[in-house]
């Protein structure tokens, strides 16, 4: 109970050092992603979610916003337009949780939610630890170590905190899964197979990572199950997850344009994100066959695991010196690789323009990181006294929180909090009518998911007031109004206008 009690302590702490940037604006720095779940729930909570597919819709219920592609995605006969990139459990989840606490679809309560799954992340990487140093290793400490290297990581700590988007939700599910595939692992009964089915299903209707993990559940399971001579159940239940999860993607959002249209849309949606395509197909040019890709990617992981760096080089440094390399059975260090490392590696690689363009991508790295660390800590732990292995992890950890929260306020700084979208949506609510299209000459973010929450209508970016009209005969609306505005979101120029 006192170790609880000491994983709470210690997540409070992390949440406090956090407490000044926790509040009720957007920034900068991917706040554009959260944005764009808000929009949704905003949507389904206005207007009732089975009203919408059950699916991800994003255009907000005035007659201007409506056939307005704003976002990449599918849309219906009524001109509501739909994200179908992922499956919808990543936006049921924070909305049947807002519903629960009577809450409202606000940054903070998303930010609320979004803590939780960083605690209960921590929480199974500590007990994921735990389990594996089971029957192995005395160390009382390397779970707790592995605890606090999970909470204090750059990437954790903004992106569980102030960023919110399906992944987030992936990772606390697929860290949830791995823990039960442990003790699947050790006893297959009734209880851990039904607990695994569901978690591996909940991760597969989430995000694409879930496939990844129940393909290599499937390989490890079956090949344990042939040498054991048994029949493969646990495989056959991972291949039964995957049809059943991707069957049920598939003809839920069919219902919305059509099972063609869904088809169009994510094979070019993925020729985008893959990288595989060459340069002028994946966005901002950045395929596998550019260079400046692999800079982002490491780009990437030097800012956000930055203090992990730091810790393992230690960690790696007192292993090879008291030269304990035989302490464990290689089957854990088997199963780590298999089901923590290698579902990361064809993540990125499968989606090799996404995880380049997007720095939240790496988050998934923050799963294996600490689990390693821990076990490479439990190896050497009984080679000092435990008050020398006390202070020594103690000072090392807390010189690791130091820098991780350091370049946590480093990337709060570098991007800040944005309130110009906060500015124009003002704006835009006092001057533009519901059944007026929205069209804007501007830069990001004013022409994104963050002014489409706060203003509650889509924008659509135009060269000129020609422009716009053209843009708006294309989205079959004879209305509209074409603003130029300046980076901080102040309107410079309106101009009314009726296609006749």
């Amino acid at each position: 109970m006192k170790r609880y009690l000491l994983l709470v302590l210690v997540f409070i702490i992390s949440v406090a050092v956090r407490f000044p940037v926790i509040n009720n604006h957007l920034s900068m720095h991917h706040g554009w992603v959260t944005a764009h779940t808000l929009l949704t729930l905003q949507t389904w909570n206005d207007g009732g979610i089975f009203n919408y597919h059950a699916a991800p819709v994003y255009t907000p219920q005035n007659e201007g916003d409506k056939f307005i592609p704003a976002l990449a995605g599918i849309t219906d006969v009524k001109g509501d337009s739909y994200y179908v990139s992922y499956p919808p459990l990543g936006f049921y989840v924070p909305y049947f949780f807002i519903k629960l606490f009577f809450l409202q679809p606000t940054i903070l309560s998303l930010i609320i939610f979004n803590l939780l799954l960083h605690f209960l992340s921590a929480f199974f990487i500590y007990k994921i630890v735990k389990r594996l140093l089971k029957n192995i290793s005395s160390s009382e400490f390397a779970p707790i170590i592995a605890f606090v290297i999970y909470l204090f990581t750059p990437a954790t700590l903004w992106f569980q905190c102030n960023v919110y988007f399906v992944d987030m939700l992936e990772q606390f599910l697929w860290i949830a899964t791995f823990y039960v595939s442990l003790k699947l692992i050790d006893v297959e009964n009734k209880k851990n197979i039904f607990l695994f089915t569901v978690l591996l299903f909940a991760c597969c209707y989430t995000e694409w990572m879930g496939l990844f993990y129940a393909f290599m559940a499937f390989t490890y399971f079956g090949i344990k199950s042939i040498c054991k001579k048994q029949i493969p159940v646990i495989s056959l239940i991972c291949v039964g997850v995957v049809l059943m999860s991707i069957g049920l993607f598939v003809l839920q959002y069919s219902q919305i344009s059509g099972f063609h249209s869904l088809i169009e849309s994510l094979t070019s949606k993925y020729k985008t994100r893959s990288g595989f395509y060459g340069e002028n197909t994946s966005e901002f040019g950045l395929s596998i066959d550019n260079p400046d890709s692999f800079s982002r990617l490491w780009e990437h992981y030097f800012t956000n695991y930055f203090n992990l760096i730091f810790l393992l080089l230690i960690i790696i440094l007192v292993f090879f010196f008291i030269q304990k390399k035989n302490q464990f059975e290689n089957k854990y260090w088997l199963i780590v690789v298999v089901f923590l490392v290698v579902p990361v590696l064809l993540h990125h690689f499968i989606f090799f323009n996404f995880t380049s363009l997007h720095d939240f991508s790496v988050l998934k790295s923050a799963v294996p990181l600490p689990v390693i660390s821990g076990l490479l800590i439990a190896s050497f732990e009984n080679s000092f006294s435990k008050k020398i292995f006390i202070s020594v992890a103690s000072v090392a950890l807390l010189f690791y929180s130091i820098i991780g929260v350091k370049e946590f306020y480093s990337l709060y700084h570098k991007y800040c909090l944005t309130d110009s979208c906060e500015k124009l949506a003002t704006f835009i609510k006092e001057n533009v009518k519901p059944d007026e299209a929205i069209f804007i000459k501007g830069d990001y973010p004013l022409v994104s998911p963050m002014t489409y929450y706060h203003a509650h209508r889509l924008v659509t970016n135009a060269n000129d007031f020609i422009d716009a009209k053209n843009l708006s005969l294309q989205y079959h609306h004879t209305k509209g109004v074409y603003m130029e505005c300046n980076a901080n979101g102040n309107c410079l120029s309106i101009q009314h206008f009726t296609l006749q």
